[in-house]
């Protein structure tokens, strides 16, 4: 960890020490000790600190948990929450088959949101720590870009004890999907308006100028088809209309830029989809990429005069262009051996 943060563990505890004085819920011991036996195992010397910090985090939050607002901002001190996610997953990355194409897009980003404009990111998604992979893979092309990100997250990441260490070190407009929306009907009024007020920052952020915005129209991680291939999940083309539609009104100037994620061997989601809180987390030693692609103009993508289709039109137009763009990301990173 970098001397900026200040651990609140003693460093001469090993992890599994940490882990077996703290507090947590017998439940939770169990996800625990999985996720940071399996960055042990897989990561350089040197993690035991880590770890043990870490735990100590998750424990805090299993007694005392953060509440997020709409817009969180990263905490950088008196403790920098940003650095742990870096330190803790820059180990695990296998840079000798890690790239990012499309750098001089990404050099473009940089400089439109250093001038004042925005830039809206529509990606696919694959893990939980995709910040952390995306901020470690540019942090030398695109520093800013890499350190004020901002991401449209679920509300998964921000309830889950052992992702809310990490998640406190980012910059997040939190949101609830559709799927978690839908799944509970008894809050689902409460909830939408939660997703309005998100909405409205969002569109203060826009009209301010400046942002790099995240999103993922799929609204949840790709995952293993019935053959074993990662499939890219499909769009929801309100979501991305929404966005598309967002930076149309918005009073600074914002692009639409497509983004393309290999991220999924570094943590797997679990096969299926959960609703509930809790599941299995193994980290392992795997190759990252990243596929800046160009700008897109929307307007341009349909012309049926039906909106409903020319919905669905432009937003399947923008999820081919991740595919075809992850495909050839895969290609060059290969899979972890």
């Amino acid at each position: 960890m970098s001397n900026s943060s200040q651990s609140p563990v003693d460093k001469k505890l090993s992890w599994k020490q940490t882990l077996d004085s703290s507090q947590l819920p017998p439940e939770t011991v169990g996800f625990v000790n999985e996720f940071c036996s399996s960055f042990a195992g897989g990561a350089e010397e040197g993690m035991n600190s880590l770890l043990s910090t870490y735990i100590r985090l998750v424990d805090t939050e299993c007694s005392n948990p953060k509440q997020f607002p709409c817009y969180h901002q990263a905490e950088r001190a008196p403790f920098d929450f940003y650095q742990l996610g870096i330190d803790l997953v820059r180990p695990i990355v296998d840079w000798n088959h890690s790239h990012v194409l499309g750098l001089e897009q990404l050099k473009s980003i940089d400089r439109l949101t250093q001038a004042g404009e925005n830039v809206i990111l529509l990606a696919n998604h694959q893990c939980e720590i995709d910040p952390q992979i995306i901020s470690l893979l540019i942090e030398k092309t695109a520093p800013k870009i890499a350190e004020n990100m901002i991401f449209v997250a679920g509300h998964r990441v921000i309830t889950d004890p052992l992702c809310m260490p990490l998640s406190r070190g980012r910059n997040l407009l939190c949101i609830f999907s559709k799927r978690y929306i839908e799944h509970s009907p008894e809050v689902r009024a409460e909830r939408q308006q939660h997703n309005s007020k998100t909405i409205a920052e969002l569109e203060a952020l826009l009209n301010k100028g400046g942002a790099c915005v995240f999103v993922a129209p799929s609204g949840g991680r790709d995952r293993k088809d019935a053959e074993g291939a990662i499939e890219i999940a499909p769009f929801d083309s309100s979501s991305a209309e929404l966005f598309m539609l967002l930076a149309q009104k918005a009073a600074k100037k914002t692009h639409i830029v497509p983004l393309s994620l290999y991220t999924y061997y570094l943590l797997p989601p679990p096969e299926g989809i959960q609703v509930a809180l809790g599941e299995s987390r193994k980290a392992r030693f795997a190759p990252a990429g990243l596929y800046f692609g160009d700008t897109i103009n929307p307007s341009t993508l349909s012309s049926n005069e039906d909106r409903r289709e020319a919905r669905k039109e432009r937003t399947n137009q923008i999820y081919q262009i991740v595919v075809a763009n992850y495909k050839k990301i895969v290609e060059l990173c290969g899979e972890p051996e």
